[in-house]
C-alpha cells in the first residue's frame, strides 16, 4: 500500500490542470486530471502503472477494468442494481425530454438494460 502524504496540482503547456499525488515512501508521483484522492489515502501498489516521459518517472492508474476508489471500472454484470438503475435514469430522461410516453419507461429501461449487458437483438 502507497499512502498519499501531498496532493499539489500544476498547469499543462495546453492551460490543462494536473494533480499530483506524492507518496509516502516514493519520489514518483501519481499524475491525474482530476482530484481523486485526497491526502491520507491509502492504494494497492497493484492499482499503480509506472511511466517516464523525458526522463520524469511518475505513476497513472491501470486501465485493466479493476474497480478503483472513485469507482470507476465496473461492469455490469458485477452491479446489476446499478445497471438497471443507470438505465431507469435514461429512460426517464427521455420521457422528461418527451422523446418517450412515460407510459413506456420502464419498458425502454429493460430495452437499455438488455443492451448494456449484451443480450439485445439490437445491434451494438
Amino acid at each position: 500500500m502507497k499512502l498519499i502524504t501531498l496532493v499539489d496540482s500544476y498547469k499543462t503547456p495546453k492551460d490543462e490542470v494536473r494533480y499530483r499525488f506524492w507518496f509516502d515512501d516514493d519520489d514518483r508521483p501519481l499524475i491525474l486530471s482530476s482530484l481523486a484522492f485526497k491526502e491520507g489515502t491509502k492504494l494497492p501498489e497493484e492499482m499503480l502503472e509506472p511511466k517516464e516521459t523525458g526522463g520524469y518517472k511518475y505513476y497513472v492508474l491501470r486501465h485493466d477494468n479493476k474497480p478503483t476508489p472513485t469507482g470507476g471500472g465496473r461492469s455490469p454484470t458485477e452491479s446489476p442494481e446499478r445497471t438497471r438503475s443507470m438505465c431507469l435514469s435514461y429512460a426517464k430522461d427521455l420521457a422528461v425530454a418527451d422523446r418517450i410516453t412515460v407510459k413506456v419507461i420502464i419498458k425502454q429501461a429493460e430495452e437499455f438494460y438488455q443492451w448494456v449487458i449484451g443480450q439485445s437483438a439490437i445491434e451494438k
